[in-house]
């Protein structure tokens, strides 16, 4: 069996994967479950972000879901074109 420090830099590098792959993802709701993750993995070895940390991420996701909503009434209010 893997020791402590083995064990908690796994957990490290986990949560970095998943920390990049949420900045990487343009989708609102791809984000918060990849940041999910990454909470849990730093909470098996005790590392999570204060709670203030989390807040301003989920602040982040309100905006991204505003931008979105409004991208989608956007194209949904676009006239179609005909095609020749």
């Amino acid at each position: 069996m893997k020791d402590s420090e083995e064990k908690n830099e796994y957990r490290h590098r986990q949560a970095a994967a998943c920390h990049t792959a949420a900045t990487a993802s343009g989708v609102a709701e791809v984000r918060q479950a990849f940041l999910n993750l990454e909470q849990g993995w730093l909470q098996l070895i005790g590392a999570a972000p204060e709670t203030s940390d989390i807040r301003h991420a989920e602040a982040d996701l309100k905006v991204d879901k505003v931008k979105s909503k409004r991208a989608r009434r956007k194209s949904e209010n676009a006239i179609p074109r005909k095609n020749k």
